[in-house]
């Protein structure tokens, strides 16, 4: 399951004896809680950018690689009846624009 991270209020990591609630868990277990909704509207957002003129060109490479990144979120929380029923949403975009290299060995080269 993919979580926000605007949308974690706590995390505990249980690690070498836990209860038997968690099933036949053998290293550790996360437990992650979200946020929760208030009676009052409350949010916030992130960017976080990276763009091609800031990355510099490797020694060995004859060109600059592309790499382009934009992370984008959003937290709403409020009420939808005050002090019965709340509201509380995150969302979070990731967009990555990159080279890679993949190199096959011999033996999967042949047709």
């Amino acid at each position: 399951m993919n979580l926000t991270q605007e949308g974690v209020q706590e995390f505990k990591v249980f690690r070498y004896q836990f209860d038997a609630q968690y099933g036949k868990a053998l290293g550790a277990v996360v437990s992650v809680v979200t946020g929760s909704g208030a009676n009052d509207v409350r949010g916030s957002e992130f960017y976080f950018g990276r763009d091609d003129s800031l990355n510099a060109r490797n020694a060995f490479a004859p060109t600059k690689p592309p790499f382009d990144e934009q992370r984008l979120g959003l937290l709403v929380r409020g009420p939808l009846i005050r002090n019965r029923s709340h509201l509380f949403g995150a969302s979070e975009s990731d967009h990555l624009d990159t080279v890679r290299v993949v190199a096959l060995s011999a033996s999967q080269t042949r047709i």
